[in-house]
């Protein structure tokens, strides 16, 4: 990986900062994408140090914020204008329904929208690449979510474990659909499950999951195990020319019925940009 520069978002903890050790100490040039510059950089300068690699560096963009995130992306490319991985890895649990800078609900803003405005601005920087990867983290939580596109902003109900699972749902789609819209590229898009992972996430807002995770937490896997999947996804030479898939313990997994589904990934893509185009319009 000493050739190669890899991208992740919320690099700064858990399952992101795990990934980002992981291919630092292979050799490659990590740029962490993170919220908070105090955290962004410990946790750069601790990742430098332990993996002996100087090309660790960092970016800041609040990925609930399409302007922000539309920035960090060209900033990346000006000073990389290669980028051979893209991890999206930023995510959040709320409990409570938040809104983003935007007016968009906040978990839809940074799991799912982030990702989508952060890939289509480094798409330029990917198609430079030998083998572009694009990796996002979903879940098995998006068993759980709803296939419904008509509420995804929770304007009419809200149910935080229900839109956390919504928005792993999407990512499976948007994956589905970028694998598509890539698949005469020398791109690949894959989508992967890191397991149950005994993180600070979801810990620190009161609800359920914070009740789930701490009595659970003696039974999750570490974050580094977590990361597995999604390094072996940056690295594997041998299933490079596989995409649109989703995996769990480095291996692809059937997603539910919905998560399969063309027709909603079609309508997801063009919904999604819909609103970009709308919150764009918006700041001129």
């Amino acid at each position: 990986m000493d050739t190669k520069t890899c991208v992740i978002s919320g690099a700064n903890s858990g399952i992101g900062r795990s990934i980002t050790e992981q291919l630092a100490i292979k050799g490659a040039r990590v740029l962490m994408i993170c919220r908070n510059q105090q955290r962004g950089e410990s946790a750069r300068d601790a990742i430098r140090e332990q993996s002996g690699n100087p090309n660790v560096h960092l970016f800041l963009a609040d990925l609930s914020s399409i302007e922000q995130t539309t920035k960090v992306s060209e900033e990346i490319l000006k000073a990389h204008p290669q980028i051979d991985v893209l991890v999206n890895n930023a995510g959040l649990y709320l409990p409570k329904r938040e809104e983003s800078p935007d007016g968009l609900e906040m978990m839809f803003a940074v799991n799912h929208m982030g990702a989508f405005v952060l890939t289509q601005g480094l798409l330029p920087g990917l198609r430079r690449s030998e083998q572009g990867r694009v990796i996002t983290v979903s879940s098995d939580a998006h068993r759980w979510g709803s296939s419904s596109l008509e509420d995804l902003q929770c304007e009419k109900s809200f149910q935080a474990m229900r839109q956390y699972g919504t928005t792993k749902l999407l990512n499976i789609l948007f994956t589905q659909k970028l694998a598509k819209r890539l698949a005469t590229t020398k791109i690949t898009a894959n989508c992967y499950h890191p397991g149950a992972v005994g993180t600070g996430f979801g810990q620190d807002a009161p609800g359920v999951l914070n009740v789930l995770m701490k009595i659970g937490k003696p039974f999750l896997r570490s974050s580094k195990r977590g990361a597995k999947t999604g390094v072996f996804l940056a690295c594997n030479e041998e299933i490079f020319e596989t995409s649109g898939c989703y995996f769990y313990n480095e291996k692809p997994r059937k997603p539910s019925g919905p998560a399969r589904s063309e027709e909603l990934s079609d309508a997801l893509w063009e919904h999604t940009a819909s609103l970009l185009s709308k919150a764009k319009a918006s700041t001129i």
